[in-house]
């Protein structure tokens, strides 16, 4: 175990870099598809129910990845990050690029679930890998993990639409992108489950409980936190409308200004949590994200609208990074750090599915400026949290 733990500490830069390397992954496999889906539905137009089935193909990856993520941090701890990595790496190009040999909607939509639950293992197996690292090595790679998938995001939905273009099957086999990624994940040390999992088994009891030891105030802001993820991008479009921004070529040019912002806020991350420290960071993205929101909610031109998505952009980037190391920070005893992983995930991409219901009927009746204040709300509480976490920390340390 003492070796275990010294590999980890001396992990080389191809280790550190698999592990930064899955927000890439995550990105290819939750985000690109959007623009092979409609040559997806003219091509199957006169198969039964291919509307709904080209919409669940779209959109079911991320639900299956959200609600998978605990059970894939209790597959993790079984059988080790290293393997757990691999398999995902290896499902995500073996799932993700299989619907273009496919001939049938419902077998894609089989590989599209399977896709999901390859992400939850790789994203687990990768933030667990990252809590096993000396505590100031944490914040680079955690900030580096969502820096690069959201670097990948800018040349990746041009390429996706332009193989769209060609043919939606040359689309789906951007996912192959994850091979190479194996040769780094050989490079992460070896572990030997069977001596984790008596110690788990443990530790996992007692005050842990459902939660995994991550405390419910941090699940909330959690949950919270991932309304305005997906908020984000998906109704900005809608707001954009009332003020005169109907173009979709404008439309993707703020929306790409926003992915800007974001990997400025990742690529800071661990700067400034050493200025501020995790607490402070935490507090930072929630405001932005609050203060984005509302700046967006009562916009009535472009220069305005600007301003609150870089905000926005700015804060969603800062709290993946950050809602992740205070999971890893409150885990108890680092014992149930993959559990707690799938925990956090699972609320923070859970929770998103609440919005076409939530926004939409709110967005009708009140419009787009309404969503955007409710969210600015919802992060207002995120931040009293926050403080009331801070205030319970400072008196557990005082007694």
């Amino acid at each position: 175990m003492t070796d275990n733990i010294s590999s980890w500490s001396n992990l080389t830069i191809a280790g550190k870099a698999a592990l930064a390397a899955n927000g890439s992954l995550v990105a290819v496999s939750l985000f690109s598809m959007g623009a092979a889906l409609r040559p997806l539905e003219q091509d199957f137009a006169g198969a039964p129910g291919s509307a709904l089935l080209v919409q669940l193909i779209g959109v079911i990856v991320g639900p299956v990845f959200a609600f998978t993520s605990p059970f894939a941090g209790r597959m993790v701890k079984r059988f080790g990050i290293r393997p757990a990595y691999i398999t995902s790496i290896l499902l995500i190009a073996g799932a993700g690029a299989g619907p273009a040999l496919c001939s049938n909607l419902y077998a894609i939509l089989a590989l599209r679930v399977l896709l999901a639950i390859a992400v939850a293992f790789g994203l687990t197996a990768a933030m667990s890998g990252i809590a096993r690292l000396p505590e100031g090595q944490r914040p680079l790679l955690l900030g580096l993990n969502t820096f690069l998938g959201g670097l990948l995001c800018l040349p990746l939905f041009p390429l996706v639409g332009f193989l769209a273009e060609q043919s939606w099957r040359a689309a789906f086999l951007v996912h192959l992108v994850a091979l190479p990624v194996i040769g780094l994940v050989l490079a992460l040390p070896r572990e030997e489950p069977s001596r984790q999992d008596a110690g788990d088994a443990h530790a996992g009891s007692g005050s842990a409980g459902l939660l995994a030891g991550v405390p419910p105030a941090l699940a909330i802001i959690a949950a919270l936190g991932g309304l305005v993820m997906v908020a984000s991008s998906i109704y900005s479009p809608f707001k954009l409308a009332t003020i005169g921004v109907t173009q979709p070529a404008k439309v993707g040019q703020l929306l790409g200004l926003m992915t800007l912002f974001s990997l400025a806020g990742s690529g800071g991350f661990s700067l400034l949590h050493r200025l501020l420290g995790l607490s402070g960071v935490l507090k930072l993205a929630l405001g932005a994200k609050c203060l984005g929101c509302l700046i967006v909610g009562i916009a009535h031109n472009v220069p305005v609208v600007v301003v609150g998505m870089a905000l926005l952009g700015i804060g969603v980037s800062l709290f993946a990074a950050a809602i992740y190391a205070a999971a890893i920070e409150k885990a108890e005893a680092g014992a149930n750090v993959p559990a707690a992983m799938g925990i956090i995930t699972l609320c923070m991409y859970g929770s998103q599915l609440a919005m076409p219901v939530l926004g939409g009927s709110l967005g009708k009746v009140a419009g787009p400026a309404a969503v955007y204040y409710l969210l600015g709300v919802a992060m207002a509480v995120a931040v009293l949290l926050a403080l009331m976490l801070d205030r319970r920390d400072g008196r557990a340390t005082g007694s």
